[in-house]
């Protein structure tokens, strides 16, 4: 007789099911970059990495979540997806919460690209430290308390349930949570003391200033600057904020971004937000007028 029991899948089956999702899901990419790169060449395969890598993730998931089917993932580790109505209620995962998970997750290159610069120019840098460690935040209550692992499963109530023999022992990543979230407390004290003391002392320094960009602050709002090499009203915008490029400055593959999106994204991701290309801040140029 099977001894099998229904139950919430422990923190060890999730992080394994999604392993093995991000695992065919990079395979996929890699097969679609293939492909593009057959039809339209190199060049152009480089060009629209990012947007192919998207689109095939955004694929996997709706030949599998959005019809209704287990992900290679689930059917590894035989976990199946509920929706979580209260502390004791749940009901099957259905096709509205699978859109709106699909949705979310088609937004995601959006925050990364652009929403995530537009919110540095209206936010305080306290706020925006704090917002960048959301991440590692719901990552260690992830490993806490075994609910979440991302948060987009958190917005629609999606959680796992296990059929299995034995109940697995979750001690260990209950201590890795807990190494995370002290980690990020003595992180987040440690910038916050920084952006406080980097106020102060550009206060005392220039009061109401802010320090000026390496080039000179070259606003190409205006269609009399540098028209000579930006021809027209789409180039003189950058990609990830969204406005007008303010200290133009190229990276070694050739893309134009604002000296301050540019250096801001380098600093957490050596590459180019379009191409991929490895790019480091000493690598971008200015251009001047």
């Amino acid at each position: 007789m099977d001894d099998r029991s229904v139950r919430f899948a422990t923190a060890a089956d999730i992080v394994r099911s999604h392993q093995k999702d991000e695992y065919y899901e990079k395979m996929f990419m890699d097969l679609m970059r293939d492909a593009l790169e057959a039809v339209a060449g190199p060049r152009k395969a480089r060009l629209y990495a990012p947007r192919t890598d998207n689109l095939s993730s955004l694929m996997y998931y709706t030949l599998t979540i959005l019809v209704g089917s287990k992900t290679l993932g689930e059917e590894y580790t035989d976990i199946f997806r509920v929706a979580q109505l209260g502390a004791n209620q749940i009901c099957l995962f259905g096709p509205v919460r699978r859109a709106l998970l699909l949705l979310i997750k088609a937004c995601e290159p959006l925050y990364k690209t652009q929403a995530k610069y537009v919110l540095k120019d209206r936010l305080s840098e306290i706020v925006v430290e704090i917002l960048q460690e959301i991440p590692a935040i719901h990552l260690a209550l992830f490993y806490l308390f075994e609910k979440y692992y991302r948060i987009s499963e958190r917005l629609v109530g999606l959680r796992y349930l296990s059929v299995k023999r034995e109940q697995p022992s979750t001690a260990g990543y209950e201590v890795l949570g807990g190494i995370i979230a002290t980690r990020l407390l003595v992180s987040l004290g440690a910038k916050i003391k920084h952006v406080i003391f980097s106020g102060q002392q550009s206060a005392s320094q220039s009061p109401g200033r802010l320090p000026a960009a390496p080039s000179g602050a070259i606003n190409l709002s205006d269609p009399s600057v540098l028209s000579h090499i930006f021809t027209d009203d789409t180039s003189r915008k950058c990609t990830l904020c969204l406005s007008y490029l303010v200290d133009p400055s190229v990276a070694l593959c050739g893309h134009v971004f604002c000296w301050s999106c540019i250096t801001e994204w380098c600093q957490e991701r050596p590459e180019c937000p379009l191409c991929r290309q490895t790019t480091r801040e000493q690598n971008i140029l200015p251009i001047k007028s």
